[in-house]
């Protein structure tokens, strides 16, 4: 799909950048249970809490092929714990799909899953 494709699919809230289109992204409070309501969405449907870090993201429009990629950050609130993260990262945790994308968050002391009070998550074809 080109550029000008992808805007026209997409509309005029998506952004691009090196000539690709952000296909949908997402900012979330990961502290929530069962359906977490995003802050601030484009093309999220919802987002699923699986369990501790772990979230299947739904797209409102699903994307053409799974041929896509993702970058995300996650911020954990310490409230004055000992050892608890500061930063931590979004990982893909299955396969692609062109309506889902399965995500982790974790402690990236040491890679165990963690809730977050601030995840985002980009994806681009």
């Amino acid at each position: 799909m080109t550029q000008a494709a992808n805007l026209a699919a997409f509309g005029s809230n998506a952004t691009t950048l090196g000539g690709t289109a952000c296909q949908a992204w997402v900012n979330f409070n990961g502290t929530l249970s069962g359906t977490i309501t995003p802050r601030a969405s484009y093309n999220v449907s919802s987002i699923t809490k699986n369990g501790t870090g772990d979230y299947t993201i739904t797209f409102s429009t699903a994307f053409t092929d799974a041929n896509y990629s993702l970058s995300g950050t996650a911020q954990f609130d310490t409230g004055g714990g000992a050892g608890v993260p500061t930063v931590g990262i979004a990982r893909q945790t299955s396969a692609l799909t062109t309506t889902t994308c399965r995500i982790y968050t974790s402690n990236t002391n040491n890679a165990t899953n963690y809730d977050c009070t601030i995840a985002t998550v980009a994806f681009f074809r």
